[in-house]
Order: structure tokens, then sequence, then C-alpha cells
């Protein structure tokens, strides 16, 4: 592990090469003369675990310095240090700059060594709980849409095309992060391994449910908010998860990714009845208070975008993650391994496999390529 970097800011030149020559064996130090320039370093890429400010400089003082860097690099441990013993600056450093230390002038080498240390293993602990999270969050994440794979194999092919339909229309929609939305897309059907087979089976045939079935049905959202309640950081992704199935005209504040996937839902849902895509919108477009406008317009432009694809017989040892399925697969049992319009990744590349080697499955998988990513690799 390298040197922790370290940016000290101050006004007086001299002071920072002081400072640099003093601790520059320990860690890896800049320096810049003025907040202006420390600002300028940092948006240009530059990642520090310790930023150590002075409160007094000329423009911006070290109160707005603090504050400001604290907006563009959370993690960063922040320090201000100055010459005037005054309670107010302090009290504003801290609330404003979310310090983690204010200390005062003159400060002995020893001092301030051991400050140092202590900065940066508290911005160790920042970054190390925050990646333990994300791992953690992928982990299940993954956990449960396998799960919902291996329940219902349909229903998480569903949730692919929603993903996909999901992403395109936002994007084409001027969203650009999608982060929250693909991760509602993905887990919208979760609340569904509740449903019978027998029910899963006529909502993936477009047959009409009974009064019962369609309560159960109405209820699947409510119960992925209670899966997913439980799991950090998901609370915007149960927040549109919980609104996925509401109205526009009824529900306008709702958030814009429930708004898309609502649409993307209904979609969905009239292809799976056998419409074509031109009769879905037509169909939706009867409603059309129900939904964004903009939304409903990038979501037909989506879904009219011709992707290079193309349609290959190959044996299971050919098959790649990416690769789409063109057609319902199951074993010789009858038991469906994955749906037609799911994209084979990792996990399922591997169960199929395994499957193959007891003889269950067809010599030949019908899939669709895209050519240009195939090409790609390739190359």
């Amino acid at each position: 592990m390298g040197k922790a970097r370290i940016l000290f800011v101050d006004d007086e030149i001299n002071l920072l090469k002081s400072v640099k020559a003093m601790f520059r064996k320990q860690y890896s130090v800049d320096i810049a003369e003025g907040p202006e320039k420390g600002l300028e370093m940092i948006q240009n890429g530059n990642k520090y675990a310790v930023i150590i400010s002075d409160l007094k400089m000329p423009g911006m003082d070290g109160i707005e310095f603090l504050h400001r860097v604290q907006k563009i690099t959370p993690d960063t441990t922040r320090i201000m240090l100055t010459g005037h013993a005054d309670v107010e600056a302090a009290t504003l450093a801290v609330n404003r700059g979310h310090v983690f230390r204010f200390l005062t002038k003159p400060v002995q080498a020893d001092e301030m060594r051991r400050i140092l240390d202590a900065a940066t293993k508290q911005y160790s602990l920042v970054t190390s709980e925050k990646e333990l999270l994300r791992g953690t969050l992928r982990g299940c994440i993954r956990v449960l849409t396998e799960v919902l794979s291996v329940v219902s194999p349909e229903t998480f092919s569903l949730s692919q095309r929603i993903k996909s339909l999901a992403v395109k229309t936002a994007e084409r929609s001027g969203i650009r992060n999608t982060n929250q939305l693909e991760l509602a897309a993905m887990l919208s059907q979760l609340g569904c391994i509740s449903l019978s087979e027998a029910t899963l089976h006529k909502i993936h045939s477009g047959e009409e449910l009974t009064e019962i079935e369609q309560k159960e049905f109405a209820a699947h959202p409510s119960i992925s908010v209670k899966l997913l309640s439980n799991i950090p950081r998901l609370d915007q992704v149960v927040e549109i998860i919980s609104n996925q199935n509401k109205r526009v005209d009824e529900f306008p504040d709702m958030p814009i990714e429930s708004k898309i996937i609502k649409a993307c839902l209904d979609f969905e849902t009239f292809r799976g009845r056998g419409l074509s895509s031109s009769a879905s919108f037509s169909e939706m477009k009867k409603n059309s208070e129900w939904y964004d406008q903009d939304i409903l317009e990038s979501l037909e432009d989506s879904a009219t975008i011709k992707d290079h694809y193309e349609k290959k017989m190959l044996p299971v040892s050919d098959l790649k993650p990416g690769m789409i399925m063109n057609q319902n697969l199951s074993t010789s049992t009858g038991v469906l391994v994955i749906a037609k319009g799911q994209e084979i990744g990792e996990a399922i590349l591997a169960r199929l496999n395994n499957i193959a080697r007891n003889n269950k499955l067809p010599d030949q998988i019908n899939v669709l390529i895209n050519k240009r990513h195939f090409k790609t690799n390739s190359s």
C-alpha cells in the first residue's frame, strides 16, 4: 500500500514548502498556494486522504474552501488550521466544513504527525466501510436476482427486458445517472416469487387472471419492498419500486424512475398479450394521462430501435454471456431453465453447462447474437 496522499492549502508559500519537506517521507504531500489552486487540483481528479487548510486566506476563507471540498470529495478527512483561537470560527468550520480537527498555530511537528496519522486512519475507515457496503449490496442483489431466475425464469426475463427498455428510455429523456433505475428495474418483479407457478404462467402468457390472482399480483411490489427494506442503501430503490404501478395523473410527484418503469411495465404487459409494439402503444395512448408524455415518447423511440442481432443455433458449449435466448429452454422433464428473451449471464451459463452434462438439454440452442458486440470482443 502506497503513502497516504495529503494536500496542504495556505497563502504562505514558504510555510507550505516547509511543511512538504517535513512530512514527505511519511506521506505523499501536495501543496496549494491559496484555496482557488486547491480546488483546481481537486477538480482535476487528484484524490486526497487528508486536506489541511488555513482559516485566514484572501478571497475565500478556509471555512468556505472546506465546505466546497466536502461537496466534491466527502470521504476526504478535513482539518482546519488557524493562528487565531476563534471559537466562532471553529464552530463554523465544524458545522459547515465538517472538519475532523480544528488546530491552532503554531502546531509542533510531532503533534501534527499524530493528527495526520489519526486523519488518514479515519479516511481508511470511511472508505473501507463504503467498499464493504458496496460489496455487500452487490452480493445481496446478485443473490436476489439469481433466486428469481431459478424460481421463475420468465419473470426474470421480464425484469431484464424492463431494465433494458428503462435505461434506453431514461437516456433518451436526458437522464444521465441510471444506477438506481437499473437496480429498481431488475428488482421490480422480485415480489413475484410469492405467486404460484400457475399464476405466473397466466401472467406471462397473457391469460386473464381471477379476482384473487389479480389482488395477489397487485401486491407483489409491496412484497418486494418488504424484502428490500432491510438492505442498507436501497432506500431510493425501494421508493421507486413502491411507486412503480401508480398512475402519473394520481401521483404526479412520484420519482421519475417510477414513471419510467410504469410505462415499461405496461408496454411489456401488452406485448405479452401478443400485441405488436405499435398496437401496444396505441392501447397505452387510450389512457395517456396515466403516463408522463415525454417518457412515453422516449419509450416509443427506444422500443422501435432495431439492434443488430442475428439468430444462431449453437451448442451449450458455445454460448457466451451477453447472448439472448430466442426460445424457452426446458429440460427433458419439462422444467423451464431459461425463458425466451432472457440474457445469458455467468450464473445461467454455469447452470446450463451443469444440466447439459446430464444430457437433459437440446443439442442446439436458439439464441440472438449482437453482431457488433461479439465482433468487437473477438477482434
